[in-house]
């Protein structure tokens, strides 16, 4: 059989294989080979990738795409509840999740403390804010423009 060029068996077996996994049988041994050269590719891009962020604190760029790396492998290596999903499907509407955050009960301590504490927040994407204005923040489904702007402090969170 003649060799298919690397991407171009990944963009065709992977469409196939979500399709139909049983159709995983009928694969040839240069497929597979294919499919093991660009996972040991992505992996070290990944890698690369991290490592250049490390290095480089200063380039949003580098430190976005190592971010989204870094969250992929906490998503993929995450153990869920099965019941999770349950209760996902069976929500009236995803709409509603914009709403949560302010259906949360505070003990008025908290509340009292938040509205009268003026202090401004040091470090973190809400740097120069009080903790009311982090708590509005977070209120909005906008929350993530502002924690965004750092995504190296972001990444770290999840490592």
């Amino acid at each position: 059989m003649k060799r298919e060029a690397l991407y171009r068996t990944v963009g065709r077996v992977i469409p196939m294989l979500i399709r139909d996994w049983n159709s995983r049988k009928s694969l040839d041994s240069s497929d597979i080979g294919n499919l093991k050269q660009f996972g040991f590719e992505m992996s070290t891009i990944m890698l690369l990738l991290i490592q250049a962020a490390d290095d480089d604190k200063d380039s949003w760029i580098i430190n976005f795409l190592a971010l989204l790396v870094t969250r992929t492998g906490f998503e993929y290596s995450n153990q869920y509840n099965p019941l999770d999903l349950l209760n996902t499907l069976t929500s009236v509407s995803p709409i509603t999740s914009i709403i949560n955050p302010f259906t949360n009960i505070m003990s008025v301590s908290e509340m009292a403390e938040m509205f009268s504490n003026n202090k401004t927040i040091k470090y973190g994407p809400y740097k120069g804010d009080t903790k009311l204005e982090r708590w509005l923040w977070k209120m909005t489904p906008f929350k993530n423009i502002k924690e965004i702007q750092d995504p190296a402090l972001k990444r770290k969170y999840y490592e």
